[in-house]
């Protein structure tokens, strides 16, 4: 029954740190989509002011 207990830790943790994995990945997108649209309002500024 001792081994029970640390296969479901063991488990537990590579779901945890798999969670943390994906929620970065998922941050990352989110700032580079962010940045591309920003990047895309400066040209229209630009194009405007021209």
């Amino acid at each position: 029954m001792g081994n029970g207990v640390y296969i479901v830790a063991a488990i537990a943790a590579g779901v945890l740190v798999y969670a943390v994995y994906i929620y970065n990945t998922l941050v990352r997108r989110k700032a580079s989509v962010e940045n591309g649209w920003s990047q895309i309002d400066v040209q229209l500024k630009r194009r405007y002011d021209l």
